[in-house]
């Protein structure tokens, strides 16, 4: 979700070996407040920050990022 002018976080796909973690990392403007999902709406963050370490992967899977601007309430991504 985009609303305003702002740019969407950026995120690259990857690739991790079966059983182990992967460090995902967001490309956000500064003081951008970023949320970690495993659903692309709604749903419970399962983590925070620009960067978000997995736990270990057994399946493919996929995770969503959302950024906020740290003032108001505004979705940047």
């Amino acid at each position: 979700l985009v609303e305003g002018n702002s740019n969407p976080p950026a995120v690259t796909n990857m690739n991790a070996c079966l059983n182990t973690s992967a460090t995902l990392t967001a490309v956000v403007p500064g003081g951008s407040l970023v949320s970690w999902f495993t659903v692309p709406t709604g749903g419970t963050a399962v983590g925070t920050g620009a960067s978000f370490s997995t736990p270990a992967l057994t399946a493919n899977t996929t995770y969503y990022v959302e950024a906020r601007e740290a003032g108001p309430n505004t979705t940047v991504g």
